[in-house]
């Protein structure tokens, strides 16, 4: 296991900065996703680490050693990318063996070295096979498996499910994480999907213009997110503005321009009386009902439309000029367009961001 270090990383195409100033820390046998945008620098990132690209300031370190100067085979990393660059020609073990050849171990240590790494993937009865006779999700696994029985000190991984049709991407999300955690490699991963950053990851570190302008666990990030981006990126948010008016007994109580006034009870950032915010809620939080309960945040709005999803239903409801969208198994036999409603949630499921937080609500 190694623990890797990011020290104000920059890198830029011309006049572009495509990584701004980026600082990580990835301790040994974690895995952090990078998570964001096409364009925000992930991939940019993953390939200063693999060494393709230089940066243009900034450190990189594994163990306290610097190895941005180095070339990409002295940095004992294994990659997967995201087309698996298999050789067609090659069998499943020759694939596997081939980083072995290049560094010129011993015969039977290479053999050795590839059967534990075809148990590793559970392919032992493929490694006769071409590529070409092989389903993708095998295709990953011997990918994974390659760029691990060189005992890589770093397991980087560049959006490896992203060729995966959906059935075959949730199993694999299982496969890598079971896999990691029994090598307990350090692992660096590149991905823009949410569910699949949540999954693997043990910490995400959020990506945007070239910045991480959040890390931390899954839970931490998607219950307290730092600004809307962030909210609306991980998941999705209803972003509801109003004005601080003060804390009370059940916390920070926040006005809608229409007078509800809405409470956020764990809020981490600091929010001053006067000052403009927006509460964020998820969807899946919010309960519609045709009466107000007590001791619950409840706004009044009208259902807009409807759309049945099988295992959910999703609302779009009007408050005043605000846009609440409303994710629910099983909404009330009267819940239908045109309908007033009341959208209740619980003080604890809301956050507070900065009131020029942007983002789109479920549409």
């Amino acid at each position: 296991m190694a623990r890797l270090e990011l020290q104000n990383l920059v890198k830029r195409f011309g006049r572009i900065a495509a990584v701004d100033g980026l600082s990580l820390t990835v301790e040994q046998g974690e895995v952090v996703a990078l998570l964001g945008p096409s364009g925000c620098g992930k991939t940019t990132t993953l390939h200063m680490l693999a060494g393709f690209l230089q940066p243009d300031e900034g450190s990189i370190l594994i163990d306290g050693e610097i190895v941005h100067t180095l070339p990409p085979e002295q940095r004992n990393t294994g990659i997967v990318f995201q087309n698996y660059a298999l050789f067609p020609h090659m069998t499943v073990a020759e694939n596997i063996a081939f980083g072995l050849e290049m560094r010129k171990r011993p015969r039977a240590e290479i053999q050795a070295r590839v059967n534990k790494a075809l148990d590793l993937a559970r392919l032992t009865t493929f490694g006769d096979r071409y590529p070409r006779q092989l389903s993708g999700g095998q295709q990953q696994r011997v990918a994974l498996a390659r760029a691990l029985v060189i005992e890589p000190a770093l397991l980087l991984l560049d959006e490896p499910l992203s060729n995966l049709d959906a059935t075959l991407r949730d199993e694999m999300r299982f496969e890598i994480r079971e896999i990691q955690r029994r090598v307990e490699i350090t692992t660096v991963f590149v991905t823009h999907d949410q569910t699949e950053a949540m999954a693997i990851g043990d910490r995400l570190a959020i990506m945007n213009r070239g910045r991480i302008v959040q890390a931390g666990k899954p839970e931490e990030i998607y219950c307290a997110p730092l600004d809307g981006f962030v909210a609306c990126f991980i998941g999705q948010a209803n972003l509801i503005p109003g004005t601080v008016t003060g804390t009370g007994a059940k916390g920070i109580e926040v006005r809608m321009i229409d007078g509800t006034v809405l409470v956020v009870s764990n809020a981490d950032q600091p929010a001053a009386t006067g000052s403009d915010v927006k509460v964020v809620v998820r969807p899946e939080d919010l309960s519609v009902s045709s009466q107000p309960a007590a001791g619950k945040n409840c706004v009044r709005a009208t259902i807009a439309k409807m759309m049945y999803l099988g295992s959910s239903t999703r609302l779009m409801a009007q408050a005043g000029d605000v846009a609440i969208a409303v994710s629910t198994n099983r909404p009330p036999a009267a819940v239908e367009p045109g309908a007033e409603v009341y959208l209740q949630w619980d003080f604890a499921h809301c956050a507070l961001v900065p009131a020029d937080a942007s983002g789109q609500v479920l549409k």
